[in-house]
């Protein structure tokens, strides 16, 4: 493909703009962001589309999104990205399932259900490597492509879960949620802005500046707080 260049200048950032996010992103920075937009650039059309990081991926390096907002590797040559945020990722549960502080080992994660996204999420990736790294299998894998599902069902019990910690922060002070130790400690997780590596528009540029100074995924979801 030939590199998508505009004519320059301020005309170049209006319009409608294709931008791939997670339940995370939408729930967490973006609305501020949408705000931060609006009022910067009143003629550049917002147009997100939430999914899973993998399928965001392909979608901008097929041209169909004009950037993404992603966490896990970014494994095509035609992409490039720069990291936003490293967020701080635990174990969860229900305290009707496990005590706040309980070691999550090995053989505990062979006695309960882990609530997961699928192959496509960049968290179920980055949580099945660091259970093949420390041969820590689960026993069984709950499915699911939702965020506030897999909360609802942790919640309720079903099973535990890989979230974010600052997120879900109202949840565990409501003591709807425990954290759980792990041994070995959870890694925290890159997101990274992604684009075509031959996309030079100015429209791609002025995104990426904006996302890295608003995405601040610390925020709990507005819905939970007062």
């Amino acid at each position: 493909k030939e590199p998508r260049t505009g004519a320059g200048g301020e005309a170049e950032v209006a319009g409608p703009c294709r931008i791939g996010i997670s339940e995370l992103s939408a729930t967490t920075w973006f609305p501020r962001f949408v705000r931060r937009i609006n009022e910067a650039y009143p003629r550049l059309e917002l147009k997100p589309q939430v999914g899973l990081a993998k399928s965001l991926g392909r979608s901008v390096e097929r041209g169909e999104l004009d950037c993404a907002v992603v966490t896990g590797t970014i494994g095509s040559a035609a992409l490039t990205w720069q990291t936003v945020a490293e967020v701080e990722f635990a174990w969860m549960a229900s305290p009707a399932r496990l005590r706040k502080g309980t070691l999550l080992d090995a053989q505990l994660l062979q006695r309960h259900p882990v609530i997961a996204s699928t192959r496509d999420s960049g968290l179920t990736g980055a949580m099945h490597a660091w259970s093949a790294a420390h041969n820590a299998q689960a026993r069984e894998i709950v499915s699911c492509n939702s965020l506030t599902a897999i909360l609802g069902m942790t919640v309720a019990g079903v099973g535990i879960s890989f979230l974010p910690s600052r997120y879900v922060a109202p949840l565990v002070a409501r003591r709807l949620l425990v954290a759980l130790r792990s041994d070995p400690p959870l890694p925290s997780l890159g997101y990274h802005f992604v684009w075509r590596r031959d996309d030079t528009r100015q429209l791609v540029a002025v995104m990426n500046t904006l996302v890295m100074e608003e995405a601040d995924f610390r925020q709990p979801n507005p819905l939970w707080t007062p």
